[in-house]
C-alpha cells in the first residue's frame, strides 16, 4: 500500500508537538498521531512525500532540515516525490477542463484559501497520482474535493480504528489476573 500526506499530516508524524489536526467538522482528532503511525505500520504502508510537502514542513519543523532529509533517504518506508514532468501532465490533464469552462476552482470553496495553496495541493495530488498512492492523508475539504476529481480517495485519522496500547496491555493484564484466579 502506498499514501500519500498532505502537509499537515507529515508534520504531525515528525513532531511531536505539533499543532493538534482537526477533522473536516472542524473537531480536534484524539490521538491523531498514534492513529496515523499505527494504521501505517499495520498495513506496512509506503508513505510518499511530494516535494511541495516535504518544502511547507521544512520551513515549520523544529527538526533540523538536514537531519530530517537524511532520516527520510535512509527509511525505506518513506519515498521523497518530486513534482516533475509526469505530474505536470496529470495536473494539466485534470485542470485543463476546468479553465476552459472557466471553473478554475472546480466548486471548490477558495474562501478561505489562497489560489497559491489550492494550486500547492493539486501539485501534491498530482504527484501521488504518479507515485501510485492509493489514497491521501487529508482533513482538508478543500483537497478532499481536488482528490475525487483526481481519481484519489482521502482517508482522516478520525476515521481509521485505534487500538490504545495502554487498554490493549491493560485488557491483557485482565486476563492474566483472571486466569490466576482460576488457578488458586
Amino acid at each position: 500500500m502506498r499514501v500519500c500526506m498532505d502537509a499537515n499530516y507529515f508534520a504531525e508524524i515528525i513532531e511531536s508537538n505539533a499543532n493538534p489536526l482537526r477533522d473536516a467538522d472542524n473537531n480536534e482528532i484524539p490521538h491523531c498521531r498514534e492513529r496515523t503511525l499505527q494504521f501505517l505500520e499495520e498495513n506496512k504502508a509506503k508513505v510518499v512525500i511530494p516535494c511541495v510537502v516535504l518544502g511547507e514542513v521544512l520551513m515549520i519543523s523544529t527538526v533540523p532540515n538536514d537531519r530530517l532529509l537524511e532520516e527520510l533517504q535512509r527509511n525505506v518506508q518513506f519515498v521523497v516525490a518530486p513534482y516533475d514532468a509526469r505530474a505536470a501532465a496529470v495536473h494539466a490533464e485534470v485542470e485543463r477542463p476546468q479553465i476552459s469552462t472557466g471553473d478554475k476552482w472546480a466548486g471548490r470553496n477558495m474562501s478561505n484559501v489562497s489560489a497559491a495553496r489550492a494550486k500547492a495541493d493539486r501539485q501534491m495530488l498530482a504527484t501521488a497520482v504518479v507515485h501510485r498512492a492509493d489514497f491521501v492523508f487529508t482533513s482538508d475539504n478543500g483537497v478532499r474535493t481536488d482528490a475525487a476529481r483526481y481519481g484519489l480517495k482521502t482517508l482522516c485519522a478520525s476515521e481509521v480504528s485505534y487500538h490504545d496500547q495502554c487498554d490493549l496491555f491493560s485488557e491483557a493484564d485482565a486476563a492474566v489476573d483472571a486466569d490466576s484466579e482460576i488457578l488458586r
